[in-house]
Formats: C-alpha cells, structure tokens, sequence
C-alpha cells in the first residue's frame, strides 16, 4: 500500500474530484465530502495546510504514519513544500534579504532531515515534489525548480522516492489539470501522471 500524507495535495490520491476532509475526519465540516480512497494500493490523509519547513512540529504526522502504515510492507509518501514555493519562501527571502535560492535549500534540508527519522525506523520513504498553479509567476517557478531540484538531489543520496507531476503541468499547462478549476489544487486529470511514476519506481 502507498499512503500519501501531508497537505491538500494528497487529495488527488482519494481518485475523485474534490477537496478530501482533513485525516482522521470521514466528512469535511460542509458537509459536502466524504473520506475516500477508491484507487486500488493508494491511500491518502489530508493533515492541513503544512509547510515544508514546519513539518517536523506536527505530531500528527507521527501519529498517522505509526496509526496506519505498515513498515513491513507499504510506502509513505510525504507531501509538502507547494505553500513555501508559492509564498513562504519569497517572502522571507525579502524581510531576511537573502536569497531564494540558500532560503529553499534551507527548507528543503528541514523537511528532508525530518522525513529521515522514518527512514532511520525502517520506514519505505519517498516525497511528492510540488507543482505550481496555473499561469504562475517567473519567482514562483524559479523556487519551486530549485526546490524539486533539491529534492531529487537528497532523495537520490539517501535512497528515497521521489514523484512529481511538476514537469508534467508545466508542459500541459490547462485549466482541466486543476480541482475544481481551482487553479491551484490538481484534479483527477493528473492522477495517471502519478502512477505512471509510482509503477516505475515498482511500488505498484
């Protein structure tokens, strides 16, 4: 089994459109979703908006992966990092007047480091690489290349997966790649990018 943990960009794991309720609620606070996972091997748990620099100060991701995951047999695919891209990062690159690129090495060598820790209890690892939304800007794309870059760098170095439909939307930039029209969260559409990879590495 392949268990997709972290933000709201694990909600296209679910195999159906729409914003899943955040992990372990079965039903959104509208009422409007239902918890579900209907593609065969791949689960996913929505925790919340986390960032890739805070993931390691969520207990509850602790908590999920020792709940469900079997060490023995499955795969945890973390995801984070689309936020940090998106507006963390550009942002304290301007009040701490550095650079975007020392601040997403950085961010990436906080969450990395943490997602370590299960790799070091024998957990099978691996991480989603953000995307980025539609039509986004020239900064925005620029740290999330270096981000991805940076992934793939440390997952390569330590044995670990790496998936990402970043390459795959920005060379198939529509409005259909995204929920709801969102422009920001992927649909469904894109989810035969992701086991495309995920067979690749064997994990399905």
């Amino acid at each position: 089994m392949i268990h997709c943990i972290g933000d709201s960009h694990v909600s296209i794991f679910s195999g159906k459109d729409g914003m899943q309720p955040t992990y372990p609620n079965q039903r959104d606070i509208k009422g409007k979703y239902d918890r579900c996972n209907i593609i065969e091997g791949i689960t996913q748990y929505r925790l919340g908006p986390y960032t890739a620099y805070n993931f390691m100060n969520k207990p509850s991701i602790d908590q999920t992966v020792v709940n469900n995951v079997n060490a023995s047999t499955d795969v945890v695919f973390f995801s984070a990092g689309e936020i940090d891209c998106r507006a963390h990062i550009r942002y304290q690159a301007i009040e701490q007047n550095r650079s975007i690129e020392d601040l997403t090495i950085e961010c990436v060598e906080r969450y990395i480091n943490y997602i370590k820790t299960f790799k070091s209890n024998n957990y099978n690892v691996g991480v989603i690489g953000p995307h980025v939304f539609m039509e986004a800007p020239d900064d925005v794309l620029e740290t999330t290349i270096i981000f991805n870059d940076e992934l793939i760098k440390r997952c390569e170095e330590l044995n670990m997966h790496y998936v990402s439909a970043f390459k795959y939307v920005v060379n198939n930039m529509n409005l259909n790649n995204y929920l709801q029209n969102d422009g920001v969260h992927l649909s469904i559409t894109v989810l035969p990018e992701f086991i495309r990879q995920f067979k690749e590495l064997g994990l399905l």
